[in-house]
């Protein structure tokens, strides 16, 4: 932003002049007052370029004049107070003045700030993953500072040297100028800035001996035999801090699980273990905004337990508006503390250590829980190479045109395929018998082979002599591969030779 040019006179104890600011005039005035909790009074308007005229925006259907109160009361500081309030009008208004100016921005002579209004939430939207807003928005205001340090230069005449000179004389954090670095180089990748990014690169520190040992002592993810101890754990002690539990090791974020209530969650008149949990994401820029998905069996199981259980102390009616993490009052919706620290709980009954590390507004417990559902939708469910569904079951913005625009993961049949998926999570029960026999008439008979464990694959190599006339079908839920070789008995029950004639059929 370029140096402002002030302008004052005054008579009689009223006052009156103008600011300008990037080549837009700002007007003001203000007076002494008799009473009231401030000394000087007025007000800052914008003006435009074409007739002078003050600048108005709509707002909710109605046209609102761009202007700023004055109130202050050390009048040897009027000039600071005004040129701030200047500065601060502008920077809110910034894409509007610009296009009341007049002016077409194109690669070669847009600025650092104009490039930080028009796609900073964008690129936010894009690069961080964070569910919460506050998050996002203290980045997006992270970018308008620091743009405010390199004036009116287009992007394209920014040097290296000029960045590393502002970083310097500003202080500028590591954090903050890896920000600057992403956003300089998304503008260059999405063409929106022509020149290289001028903003050099932060060099990644490697960890100290003791981050390693604690992280070394942490495991990412819990061992198939940890996820069933401690879901064994919450479903013999069902309650509303179970559920809140057991959905976040069903990838849901522990801000939305505190938030849901029992309205939001489908239960299925077929299925015990096929539960829905409504979930939408209007924050997002891509089409896609419905993230309804079916739970992990085993929270579905916990979910339909807590809820069969407050239907008989409450009516059903009334009982959908209320929160689904509650205390043991049922009603009273617990906080995040409470959660987390059950989640510690659980983590050490298993022998898993829980400091928290580098994150400090994202406990390890949580992290832990996170990672461990989607290590198992990539590796146990095999979804690897299926972006589309675990970008949706993780709840992340889909990037892909064919998976947002032409995909339903919303629809019946897609939901059912998502929750056959999640199957496979079971805790894994062995089988009493491996070979049914059942006789359905005197002409049909079904052979059921069986995998000593639910997660096994079964091998099976069968000799059947068959008629004339008879059949034989093979049915597998989860797939199957068949081989088959056809010979022809003899009378004496010996195999015919193969013929040529055979061969070629």
């Amino acid at each position: 932003m370029n140096e402002p040019i002030f302008d004052m006179h005054g008579e009689n104890e009223k006052y009156s002049g103008c600011v300008i600011i990037n080549n837009v005039l700002n007007t003001f005035h203000f007076q002494k007052t008799k009473e009231g909790n401030y000394v000087y009074r007025g007000s800052l308007s914008v003006r435009s370029p074409k007739d002078g005229s003050v600048l108005s925006k709509t707002k909710d259907g109605t046209e609102h004049k761009i202007t700023k109160e004055l109130n202050f009361n050390d009048f040897s500081k009027a000039e600071e107070y005004i040129i701030n309030r200047a500065k601060k009008i502008y920077e809110e208004n910034e894409l509007l003045i610009v296009k009341k100016q007049g002016l077409t921005v194109t690669q070669e002579i847009i600025w650092p700030s104009m490039a930080v209004t028009q796609y900073a939430r964008k690129f936010v939207d894009v690069t961080c993953f964070s569910r919460n807003p506050k998050k996002k928005e203290r980045r997006v205001r992270t970018l308008h500072k620091l743009a405010g340090f390199f004036e009116n230069t287009p992007m394209k005449d920014v040097s290296p040297a000029m960045v590393k000179k502002i970083i310097k004389k500003n202080k500028i954090s590591e954090t903050s100028q890896k920000l600057l670095y992403d956003f300089w180089a998304y503008c260059c990748a999405q063409q929106y800035c022509s020149g290289n990014n001028p903003v050099p690169a932060i060099e990644k520190h490697g960890c100290s001996v003791e981050t390693l040992t604690k992280k070394a002592l942490t495991p990412d993810v819990l061992s198939q035999a940890q996820q069933d101890a401690i879901y064994r754990q919450l479903n013999a002690n069902v309650c509303g801090l179970a559920c809140a539990v057991a959905l976040v090791m069903s990838g849901w974020p522990i801000e939305f699980v505190l938030k849901l209530k029992w309205k939001d969650v489908i239960f299925s008149s077929f299925l015990e273990d096929y539960v829905r949990i409504i979930y939408t994401r209007p924050e997002l820029s891509s089409a896609t905004h419905d993230y309804t998905r079916p739970c992990v069996p085993q929270t579905a199981m916990i979910l339909q337990k807590q809820y069969q259980h407050l239907k008989t102390l409450y009516p059903e009616e009334k009982l959908r508006n209320y929160p689904v993490a509650v205390g043991h009052d049922n009603i009273s919706v617990v906080n995040r503390n409470a959660v987390t620290g059950w989640m510690r709980t659980l983590l050490r009954s298993r022998e898993v250590a829980c400091q928290l590390l580098d994150d400090k507004n994202r406990p390890t417990s949580i992290r832990i829980y996170h990672n461990t559902y989607a290590n198992n939708l990539g590796m146990k469910c095999n979804l690897k190479e299926d972006h589309g569904t675990l970008s949706f079951l993780l709840g992340q913005n889909l990037n892909s045109t064919t998976d947002d625009h032409y995909v339903s993961y919303t629809c019946e049949e897609a939901q059912k395929r998502m929750y056959y998926i999640l199957s496979c999570l079971k805790e894994a029960k062995k089988n009493e018998r491996t070979e049914i026999t059942k006789e359905v008439d005197e002409n049909t008979v079904i052979h059921t082979l069986l995998p000593e464990m639910p997660d096994r694959c079964v091998a099976g190599k069968v000799i059947i002599k068959l008629k004339p006339g008879e059949k034989i079908s093979l049915n597998c839920p989860c797939g199957v591969e068949f081989r088959a070789v056809a010979r022809k008995i003899n009378q004496d029950g010996k195999k015919c030779r193969i013929t040529k004639k055979d061969k070629a059929q």
